[in-house]
Formats: C-alpha cells, structure tokens, sequence
C-alpha cells in the first residue's frame, strides 16, 4: 500500500507547485511590461566634445572623430581617447593619471582627487596592451560595467585595429553610462525570469544531488574493484612478505609497511559494510561523496602496496622475475626522461638555456647508463640496494632539474613579481595532486620514503600550464588602483589588458 500511494504523494505537488509557477511568470511578464511602459525614452546627445590625444600615433582621427560625433549619449559628454606607448608591466591607471595632471588638468575634478563631471576617457596602451576607462563622477559606472566598455574593444585591439577599437570602446560607453534602471539586462532576466528563480535551485538541487549519487557510486565501484584485488591476492601476499630479506635496507622499510597492511585491510572491510548501508539521501550530499572516496583512496593504496611486497620479495632475492620488477621501479624514470622534450616545448625554452641543456645532458647520461644498471643486477656486480639506491639518487638529481627549469621558466614567462607567484602557487598545486594515493604510482622506492616527493615531467607540464592560465586571467581582469603616486586620488577608472 505504501509503495502505491508514494507517486501520488509525489506528482501532487510537482503539478501544484509547475502552476503555480507558471501563473507568477505571467505576472511577472505583465510587470516587466509596465516597468518598460512607464519609463521615458532616453534623451539622445551628441558629445559634448571630442578630445584626441593620440601620444602613440595609432589612431585616424579623420575616422575616429566623425564616428564619435555621431554617437548618442544620454547625457552630454566628454569624450577622451588617449594613447601612450608603455610597458606591459605598467599601472595603466597611474601612468593615465599622471599624464592628466601632468598635461591637462581639466579632465581633473576642482579638488584634483576625481576625474570632473562629464568626463569620459577611453585610454589604450598598444604596446603595453593596456586599455582603460575613466569616468566624471556624474557618469561613472560599476566595474562589471567598465569591463563591459573594455571588453567591447579586446578583439578588435588584439588585431591592432586601433581606431575601429577606439570606437567600439566609446560607442559601449555610450549605452551604458547613466543608463536607465530599467533599460539594464538584469532588469528584464530579473523582471521576466525572477520568478523561475525557486524552480531553478530546485533544478540545481536536484543535479547536484544526482551527480554526488554518481561521484558515490563510480568511488565505490573503484574502491571494490581493488579491494576485490587485495582480498583475491591476500594469502600470496602474505606469503611474499614472509621470504623478504630483512637484511635489505629496503626490503625493512617494506615490512614496516606491511604490518600495517593486515590492520587497513580489517579497517578497509568495515568501511565497506558501513557504504552497504549508506541511504540514498546521504549517498546525495557531499559528504556520502567523501566517505566514499576515503574508501576507494585506502582501497587503491592498499592494492597498489601489495604489488610493491610482490615486486619487493621478487626483486630483492633475485628470483626469475627480477627482471619484471626491476622495469617496474624503473619505469616511473624512463618515462620522465622521455618526457623532457614535451616539457622544453610546453615552458617554450631555447635547447641551449642553461636549464634546458641541463635537463638534455643529464636525460643522454640516464638513458645510456640504464642498460649498464640492468647487466650489473644481472650478473651481480650490483647488489638489489644499491640498484635501488642508484635509482633514488637519479631520481632525486632529475627532480632538482625540473625544479631548476621551472624557476627559470617561470621568471622568464612572469613579468611581475605577483604574475610569478601565481606561477608558482599553481605548480605547487600540481606537486600535491601529485602526492594523492590514486594519482601516484607506488615502487619500492616511494613506500620506502613515503615522504619524499620526486618532481615529474607531467607535474612541470601540468603546473607551468596551468600557471600560464593563472597569469592570462590575471592581465585580463580589471584594475582599479592609481599606484603609489596616485596618493588620494579616488577617480572612477579601471584597466585591464587585452
């Protein structure tokens, strides 16, 4: 009885609630109507007057002037295209700023701490790559807004087409500067839409709980699947780690790790009784998500740690698949050393920088000497440690390398001391996605020093390119400060670059 009385309970509502939506839509539309209706069209205005102050000798004023002139503003304006030729890591803002009480006071408020009343500017930096808008107080706008006017002139600056730039710049301006409440966009998505507004959380809602349900289950399935592998692999994996030589330096470290092993894997099996019987609603929230993907994380680890014993007792009693193992602790290496030329052409570096050369030499030394590790293990000129240990040492020597030339990268992509920063910030957020137990693979040598961190071709590419990213969406986001000689000044005015 109850499972047939649940979707009527359900579909009620949802019909109740889709009306009653729809009748505040159609009041809604009716008040947008009534809001247009009663608003007085907007006076149209020439400029009040057109200054060009062409510094960089970019623009056509023949085409730039009359274009001006012919656009409307709602207010009677003046209008101020300036170009300077500056550097990219310049304030725009100051040097604007300084050039106005340097060269024409007027455009400064009688106090001098704004820009004066009427005033629109619309500066460009071609070689900085800069543009910027100030406003009159009786004109200034937010700076969602600034970015509007700045925005509409980016595609035609980045092709260097200056003045049809110029133009575009001024032309936003004029639609947007003391633009009526209810000409604004967000007045009719507000006005019109408003209403949708609880059906759309719900929406959100809705998803958001559909994709933590999907999140949940993918973890779990991940987290089963090596757990099935560790539990299918549980009396072989005993027995490896019993004929490991406790004499090996590294076969000790393995053993600490393996009497753990028993105690996770108990702690393991009761985390997967408990996400049997996790309800639907909590496999919902993020937290369910969390508990899930603890358990696929020591799940993973787990799997990933009985491989090592295997590759431990094999390897360092030099059975008949010594060999195997050895390509295993190896292959983390050879892949780094193939991936040097991938990092050279993502950090873009001249073959012949000190780094780059570096990281070139050191890759044709490991590459020969490898096949020579190989021979000494076989023919026992080599004992497994020292194998092992010749393997950390180049390892470590590699990691400085990449180290090495991300630094030089980055202080030859930055142009600010802030831009390396980011630079910096996002690599070390690669190192530490790095470091997580699903995305790193374990040798002997990582679950022997856990704690060590070996940099990798694929962390230098993922972090330099991902700072390349944070530095681009820096440059192009407004700016609204004067600089240091900008003193007291609170003008309306921003900047960003194109």
């Amino acid at each position: 009885m109850n499972t047939d009385l649940r979707p009527v309970r359900d579909r009620e509502p949802t019909t109740t609630a889709g009306a009653r939506l729809a009748r505040l839509l159609a009041a809604a539309a009716l008040a947008v109507a009534a809001l247009v209706g009663v608003g007085s069209p907007a006076q149209a205005n020439p400029p009040k007057d057109v200054v060009v102050t062409d510094t960089a000798g970019i623009l056509d004023e023949s085409k730039l002037v009359p274009a001006i002139k012919d656009t409307s503003f709602r207010s009677p304006t003046t209008v101020v295209v300036l170009t300077q030729r500056g550097a990219k890591d310049d304030i725009f803002n100051e040097r604007v700023l300084a050039y106005a009480r340097d060269h024409h006071p007027e455009w400064l408020s009688a106090d001098r701490q704004k820009w004066a009343d009427g005033l629109f500017i619309v500066a460009i930096d071609p070689d900085g790559r800069h543009i910027g808008t100030y406003l009159g107080e009786d004109r200034k706008v937010s700076m969602d807004a600034q970015s509007d006017i700045q925005d509409a002139a980016k595609d035609l600056l980045a092709d260097a087409q200056w003045t049809d730039g110029a133009i575009d710049a001024v032309q936003a301006g004029a639609r947007i500067i003391n633009r009526p409440w209810y000409l604004h966009p967000v007045t009719f998505v507000l006005g019109g839409l408003g209403v949708l507004v609880v059906g759309a959380v719900v929406v959100l809602v809705l998803n958001e709980q559909r994709k933590n349900r999907r999140s949940f289950a993918e973890a779990l399935a991940q987290g089963d699947e090596a757990y099935a592998n560790v539990t299918m692999d549980l009396d072989i994996t005993e027995l490896n780690a019993r004929t490991i030589p406790t004499e090996s330096a590294y076969g000790a470290r393995v053993l600490e790790r393996y009497r753990e092993f028993r105690t996770r894997y108990t702690q393991l099996t009761g985390q997967r009784r408990d996400l049997e019987t996790v309800p639907t609603r909590v496999r919902s929230t993020v937290e369910g998500v969390r508990q899930a993907e603890a358990f696929a994380e020591a799940a993973v680890s787990l799997d990933k740690l009985d491989d090592v014993i295997a590759d431990a007792n094999s390897f360092l009693n030099h059975d008949s698949s010594w060999d195997e193992a050895w390509e295993n602790q190896t292959r983390d290496l050879r892949e780094d050393l193939d991936g040097i030329d991938e990092v050279l052409k993502t950090s873009a570096a001249d073959p012949n920088e000190a780094t780059a050369a570096s990281l070139l030499s050191f890759r044709d030394e490991i590459q020969a000497a490898l096949p020579s590790w190989r021979a000494g293990l076989a023919d026992g000129s080599m004992t497994p440690d020292e194998g092992l240990d010749t393997l950390r040492d180049t390892r470590a020597r590699l990691s400085e390398l990449f180290q090495a030339h991300a630094e030089a990268a980055i202080t030859a992509h930055a142009s600010s001391t802030a831009e390396e920063e980011l630079m910096r910030q996002e690599l070390k957020q690669a190192q530490e996605e790095s470091t997580r137990p699903r995305a790193r693979r374990t040798s002997i040598l990582t679950t022997s020093y856990p704690g060590v961190f070996y940099f990798s071709a694929a962390t230098m590419n993922t972090g330099y390119t991902s700072g390349q990213a944070s530095v681009a969406s820096a440059q192009s986001s407004s700016s609204s400060g004067y600089g240091s000689s900008g003193g007291s000044f609170s003008g309306s005015g921003s900047s960003s670059s194109f």
